[in-house]
């Protein structure tokens, strides 16, 4: 099954392409993912949960970075004194995470030159309106004595000067820059390796591992559709798309249950077909910390396919006071084990562990990390 990295990098197909809601246009490799990926970054703030906030101009690891969704999200919460290092090693995502990379760049661009351009309209305009405004009165109850009933008196000049200052200020935030994005083509492992080899699976992108564990990934998977089709909101919320969800529905519903598993079986099967074996770097968060002369990193960000043990071992004991907060997916295999050196050797005082409804009855976890 295994191919040469060679081979698995030539069989991979094109580059998909996909509009998120925003209208930002992205590559991928698996179309499919996307859909689920924004709903989780973008809508539920996956990564951003249970305490955990960006502060303006901060700094975010992202290990497992994917085509870029959450990175895109991090730099524009940064601010453009902020920095995201976005770490992807296969090379079909990584190509799409660097052209997301510089097609979210221009796009937050034009965004907030629309935004400023509209913010100026409004400005001008409230600036006409309170230059057409009557002088205040000598006697400061005259102008809610003249006011009709029920009718609001006019505000003071004053009072419309401190409310466009809010809304500048309120644009000048929304309008600021991004942070800047560095993409770096490897893998996030515990600085044992300079490289390693990833299952690559050009079907389903998001489930790649440089620790396959089919038996385990076929029960997730399983399980993942057995959650996406229990409705056509959760089929939705996966990311199905609308004519295998009523296939499946279908199935699940009226076919017998040896017909269904085995339809279950199949598309499990054909997601993970075609994979391949692809030799990638890898580099540690301490050697991160080091090359990128970090001050502190307010973000760990870790979603890596069972692989989150080797990432939270690249982290020198001198450098956990440097990592404010942590989000991690982790397998269930590597739980305990990863919450004790959370708590223990990071010497975070706040761990919190859930599940989402969409991932019930699979060996993933969520865990959250703060310090406060």
């Amino acid at each position: 099954m295994a191919a040469t990295a060679a081979a698995a990098t030539a069989a991979a197909p094109p580059l998909a392409t996909a509009r998120l809601p925003t209208g930002l246009l992205v590559r991928c490799v698996s179309k499919r993912d996307v859909p689920f990926l924004y709903r989780e970054i973008y809508e539920r703030r996956c990564y951003l949960s249970h305490g955990i906030t960006l502060p303006r101009g901060g700094t975010v690891i992202d290990c497992g970075a994917n085509i870029g969704l959450f990175s895109m999200q991090a730099a524009q919460e940064l601010g453009s004194e902020g920095l995201v290092l976005a770490c992807e090693p296969l090379p079909p995502t990584f190509a799409a995470l660097q052209n997301n990379v510089a097609a979210h760049r221009e796009w937050w661009s034009s965004q907030q030159q629309q935004v400023q351009r509209q913010q100026a309209q409004r400005q001008q305009a409230q600036r006409q309106q309170v230059q057409r405004q009557p002088a205040p009165p000598t006697d400061p109850g005259s102008a809610a004595a003249e006011a009709e009933p029920g009718e609001r008196a006019p505000q003071p000049v004053q009072h419309q000067q401190q409310q466009l200052q809010q809304q500048h200020a309120a644009a000048s935030l929304l309008a600021a820059a991004a942070a800047p994005i560095v993409a770096l083509q490897a893998g996030v492992g515990s600085g044992e390796q300079a490289s390693a080899d990833f299952t690559f699976y050009p079907r389903a992108a998001g489930w790649s591992s440089m620790l396959p564990a089919e038996g385990e990934v076929q029960a997730d998977m399983q399980a993942f559709l057995e959650q996406a089709l229990s409705s056509p909101l959760a089929a939705a919320a996966a990311g199905l798309d609308p004519r295998t969800a009523a296939l499946g529905c279908w199935l699940q519903r009226r076919a017998p249950s040896w017909a269904y598993a085995a339809a279950g079986r199949f598309a499990v099967a054909r997601m993970l077909g075609a994979a391949g074996t692809v030799r990638c770097p890898l580099v540690s968060v301490s050697q991160l910390i080091r090359q990128h002369s970090l001050g502190a990193v307010d973000l760990l960000k870790v979603d890596v396919e069972r692989a989150e043990l080797r990432v939270l071992r690249g982290v020198e004991d001198q450098h956990w006071p440097l990592v404010q907060q942590a989000a991690l997916e982790v397998h269930a295999a590597d739980l305990d084990e990863v919450l004790r050196i959370l708590r223990s050797e990071a010497g975070f005082t706040r761990v919190v562990v859930e599940q989402e409804a969409a991932l019930a009855g699979t060996s993933l976890h969520a865990v959250y990390c703060t310090r406060h």
